[in-house]
């Protein structure tokens, strides 16, 4: 056999392949394009669920991105194993793991000081408006973001703390009682 004769046997193969899971293809692309939309209405939901326990808009999207990328990775699952591609989920899964270990490490600073940020968002103890004292400061709580918390002092200077050092310090809420 000649090249050109492999190249044209090699290229009827795949042409082959192609048509017999053309149909498999499409359903994986209709599993995929449902999920898409099934996560936006999740992300919806979870966001209007949430609404009335957290007050903070940044994290009731954090909380309905997070929804809405379960319902696609379990798409992206159902869509590889309808192609019949399991030993490419088990990798997938694999490499997930590891990825995750080391981009959980790499980002330990940022992720402690995000979720932290959720943290404060749901204590009833704490909200926007409260005059604290914490980490060395004492002013009124101007917001509470994913990152960092924003408090502005008598003096009108605005102080900005990371959510970290707000959840490993004391902190003395004079919000809370009716007198001082």
């Amino acid at each position: 056999m000649t090249t050109t004769e492999l190249i044209v046997n090699q290229l009827e193969s795949w042409y082959e392949a192609l048509i017999t899971n053309l149909p498999s293809m499409a359903v994986a692309l209709i599993v995929l394009i449902v999920t898409y939309f099934i996560s936006k209405w999740v992300s919806r939901g979870v966001q209007r669920l949430v609404q009335h326990k957290v007050n903070q808009v940044s994290v009731r999207k954090l909380i309905g991105k997070v929804a809405a990328a379960i319902v696609i990775i379990g798409g992206l699952f159902i869509a590889l194993n309808v192609l019949d591609l399991n030993e490419t989920v088990q990798a997938i899964i694999a490499g997930a793991g590891v990825s995750g270990l080391v981009i959980g490490l790499a980002l330990q600073g940022t992720l402690s000081n995000t979720l932290s940020g959720v943290h404060l968002s749901f204590r009833k103890m704490v909200s926007v408006g409260d005059w604290v004292e914490t980490n060395g400061y004492e002013g009124e709580i101007i917001s509470i973001d994913l990152n960092k918390f924003i408090m502005r002092e008598a003096d009108n200077n605005t102080v900005i703390i990371p959510n970290k050092l707000i959840m490993d310090n004391p902190m003395k809420n004079y919000g809370l009682t009716k007198t001082m």
